[in-house]
């Protein structure tokens, strides 16, 4: 939700910005000629302890599906801008990593469209047991996880790429 004003802003000192929508993709080209982005990328579902917390899927207004991906890679090139990241968060205190890894396996597959990147975030969300009946979310068995595929990108992918975690309430 940037206005016209704060991505100039931002743009103007080096600011990295991660937008949502094409239509801000054109917005920013347009205030910041020849710049570097990250943008949102929904993979079709998402994660949450509650329906109310869920940040992606169909019923979101959150990031570009990845079904646009390719056309959000031809629109930056045509707008001469570079999209330098990708990004997901798809909701708030999961406490299965599986699921997760299915949705982050999407936004790597995804990711290889642009040619350009310097990071990857696959956002947050790891959930907190908050009632003794809550099941903890294993971080170093998903870490390990991640990490493998995460390897796997990089080599097809050619380079290494930074990977971003947001920790969130974890």
């Amino acid at each position: 939700g940037m206005t016209r004003d704060e991505m100039a802003f931002a743009g103007a000192r080096g600011v990295g910005l991660t937008v949502d929508t094409l239509p801000q993709l054109e917005t920013y080209a347009g205030l910041v000629p020849g710049g570097s982005l990250g943008v949102r990328l929904n993979p079709g579902a998402g994660l949450g302890h509650h329906e109310h917390v869920i940040t992606a899927g169909p019923q979101t207004k959150f990031g570009v599906p990845v079904e646009h991906a390719a056309r959000v890679r031809s629109e930056a090139a045509r707008l001469g801008i570079r999209i330098s990241g990708v990004h997901m968060h798809v909701g708030s205190n999961f406490l299965d990593g599986a699921p997760m890894l299915k949705l982050v396996d999407i936004l790597l597959s995804t990711a290889r469209l642009f040619p350009d990147l310097e990071w990857v975030s696959i956002g947050g969300g790891f959930g907190v047991a908050y009632k003794p009946s809550d099941r903890s979310l294993d971080l170093g068995a998903f870490g390990a996880l991640l990490a493998a595929r995460f390897a796997v990108f990089c080599k097809a992918y050619g380079k290494a790429v930074t990977l971003a975690v947001e920790p969130g309430r974890y």
